[in-house]
């Protein structure tokens, strides 16, 4: 029968002090190199493992993140989850997601569950406007977090947030680079800060080109591929096929696209797309042309977001850091190029 090894089995073993085995373990000062390794070999050859709650109890830290997300189940965000976890895991720490399925209330409650003495600090991550009553009152706790792809402009706080309208400027300018004049945007959800930032890039560059925006120019959608399957169908029966559409999100144009082929309109001989994210869902791009799009790294947007956030925990008076990432122009076939990334 195995059993639990403790300090004091170390102590007894190594000849020294309980006190001593502790300081050696948690590798303070006050211990001799010869005393340091001899407790070392004794800990592994009884294989000790030390009680991490009660070292969080003396330490007043878990060493423990919490990761608070829209849905844990969207696999576009699948490599923003990837990086949390590795980079909490480099910088020692271990790291706890919940999902909030897009609900406030339930998103409020994870909060409160982090911030009772579960972690050190807390990463929250989505864009909807609702959330800013529950930020601004964790703001005044003092508690360390960190926002992703969310931003309250009147208040400081670490945030990571990519310039929604730079890119969607990106986007727009390639269409208009291409010859394009009648171009529709496909909006996302509009409760979402990240739809109206790209709202608001889609109409600021076709009005420095003096392109004109009609009531038909923007269309209501959601990010789904059955919100942009449905307004595309809407498009193709009433005969207003525009030259080229940006939507918000990638999955909104893979369900527009579905259409376009079930109507037997071709891309981009007929009609030219350009999307926002860079989401990949598996074998999409072997039916259909590969999506030009704006790319947003969430990969890197992880590890920047976890380094601001421990050097908040290491250092809980220093002032907020906001990073603002600029995405990129991903160039592929759905406005004519023959490039595939």
């Amino acid at each position: 029968m195995n059993t639990i090894s403790t300090i004091l089995d170390i102590a007894k073993m190594a000849g020294v002090s309980k006190t001593l085995v502790s300081r050696a373990l948690n590798n303070q000062p006050g211990v001799s190199e010869q005393s340091r390794e001899k407790i070392l070999r004794v800990s592994k050859e009884l294989n000790y493992r030390p009680n991490m709650l009660a070292k969080s109890l003396v330490l007043q830290k878990t060493q423990t993140i919490g990761v608070v997300l829209d849905d844990l189940c969207v696999p576009f965000y699948f490599d923003m989850i990837r990086s949390l976890e590795a980079n909490t895991k480099k910088h020692g720490f271990s790291s706890l997601f919940c999902g909030a399925n897009d609900n406030e209330e339930t998103k409020l409650k994870y909060i409160r569950f982090f911030t009772e003495g579960r972690c050190d600090g807390l990463v929250i991550y989505g864009s909807h406007i609702n959330d800013a009553r529950l930020i601004r009152n964790l703001a005044e706790t003092k508690f360390p977090f960190i926002l992703i792809e969310n931003q309250i402009h009147d208040l400081a706080v670490n945030n990571v947030v990519l310039d929604n309208v730079y890119g969607s400027k990106l986007a727009v300018e390639h269409l208009i680079s291409l010859g394009c004049k009648d171009i529709r945007h496909f909006m996302g959800d509009m409760n979402k800060s990240v739809s109206l930032d790209r709202l608001r890039g889609y109409v600021e560059t076709m009005k420095q080109h003096g392109m004109e925006i009609t009531d038909d120019s923007i269309i209501n959608s959601r990010f789904s591929q059955q919100s942009g399957y449905t307004q595309m169908m809407k498009l193709i029966k009433d005969d207003n096929l525009p030259e080229a559409v940006f939507f918000a999100g990638d999955v909104t144009a893979f369900g527009a696209m579905r259409a376009l082929a079930e109507a037997g309109i071709r891309i981009p001989e007929d009609i030219k797309l350009v999307g926002f994210d860079d989401d990949k869902p598996e074998t999409f791009d072997r039916v259909f042309p590969a999506l030009t799009t704006i790319k947003q790294p969430l990969y890197e947007m992880g590890q920047i977001a976890i380094d601001i956030l421990v050097d908040n925990i290491n250092h809980p008076n220093k002032e907020p850091v906001k990073k603002i990432i600029c995405p990129e122009l991903v160039i592929r076939t759905t406005c004519g190029s023959k490039i595939q990334i």
